[in-house]
């Protein structure tokens, strides 16, 4: 029998490829998973040297600055790496259960997950305010911990629409309110030099958390089918609910949180004007809901797209990453270099304006 040469090449081409490609990637989540364990470790040294010269009655030098709400980095690159391991195959884990409903086309259906996870992660969002005042910030994002697990399972054990739906609901629900919980806590800091720093390690932790979840979660869906990866990203969350434990029994702050003083108006006036404001309205309607619906590429159009191409998940997940990349490493650099030459309010414009481009290309 003999041989076809050619094609023979071809499959060895394809499959040296294939290597190269999981390489790199393994090598890249690597890198990622690095940073973060390396930023924990030198994190714990700051704690230890900070307690120590507080036990000793020394003053803190500057390179002695720590404060427990960059803590909250770590617990945030689990938590959404967790959260967006199914990222790259949530329209086509929808295809799977799809039966027409009604006169709704089956692109709209198939949005529907995605569209619920994220009408409650806003109403989450918005809704964790209140719930922080009442409850604090600690009560509201173990809540979310639970919830965004509970929902996760959910998403698991789904075997039709409408528990999906409801599943990723409950997950979104989750997420806003550890989103919003984790926002508050940062915001107990008092030295603005050190809440700006919390906060640009939480979006950093946050961006690279997304980035490897979703591309752990598409080599794992396309080794292990769709549901594992759920309960996979679920004992993720356990441990990311384990180190929250652990590491924020006792706060430590630059300065003592100091007694808060009612201004007398009511959550429901407080809201009722901050979305009056004309500037938040201008805000919603001309940058934040037009970024938001374009950047839906990525999450609904992108994966369907790839399927139909014969791309894997896993090499939608490749992508997934290297769109992080760009945003952890370059976007703080473009931003730096743009914002020493215009307003701020025209570099929100200019990169809401570039998200939209990808939407365009064919």
């Amino acid at each position: 029998i003999g041989t076809d040469l050619y094609s023979f090449n071809q499959e060895n081409s394809r499959l040296i490829r294939s290597i190269i490609l999981d390489v790199v990637t393994m090598l890249v989540i690597f890198v990622f998973a690095m940073i973060e364990f390396t930023f924990l470790l030198d994190l714990v040294r700051k704690r230890r040297l900070r307690l120590m010269l507080i036990s000793q009655g020394r003053t803190l030098r500057a390179n002695d600055v720590y404060s427990d709400t960059i803590m909250a980095r770590p617990v945030s690159f689990l938590v959404f790496t967790a959260l967006s391991m199914s990222v790259v195959f949530i329209p086509l884990m929808m295809g799977k259960f799809y039966h027409p409903v009604g006169h709704f086309s089956k692109e709209l259906i198939l949005g529907l997950p995605i569209s619920c996870e994220m009408f409650f992660f806003a109403l989450a969002s918005i809704m964790a305010g209140k719930f922080v005042a009442r409850k604090g910030w600690r009560f509201v994002m173990r809540c979310g911990l639970a919830t965004a697990g509970a929902g996760l399972l959910m998403s698991g054990f789904s075997s039709g629409m409408a528990s999906f739906l409801v599943a990723r609901s409950v997950t979104g629900l989750g997420a806003g309110l550890f989103f919003m919980s984790t926002r508050s806590f940062i915001h107990l800091e008092k030295p603005g030099e050190v809440r700006r720093g919390a906060f640009a390690h939480f979006y950093s932790a946050m961006t690279a958390g997304l980035a490897i979840g979703a591309v752990v979660g598409g080599v794992t869906a396309d080794t292990f089918g769709y549901a594992t990866v759920f309960f996979i990203a679920f004992a993720v969350l356990v441990i990311a609910a384990v180190c929250e434990v652990l590491w924020f029994r006792s706060i430590m702050l630059m300065e003592p949180i100091g007694e808060a003083h009612p201004d007398g108006i009511s959550f429901r006036r407080k809201t009722v004007l901050f979305f009056s404001d004309p500037r938040v309205i201008g805000f919603f309607i001309l940058i934040l809901v037009p970024t938001y619906v374009a950047s839906t590429f990525l999450t609904y159009y992108f994966p369907i797209f790839a399927e139909t191409n014969g791309v894997s998940s896993s090499d939608v997940g490749r992508l997934f990453i290297l769109n992080g990349i760009f945003v952890i490493y370059l976007g703080p650099v473009l931003t730096g270099f743009f914002s020493r030459r215009i307003s701020p309010g025209r570099i929100m414009l200019a990169g809401s304006a570039k998200i939209s481009f990808p939407v365009e290309a064919r």
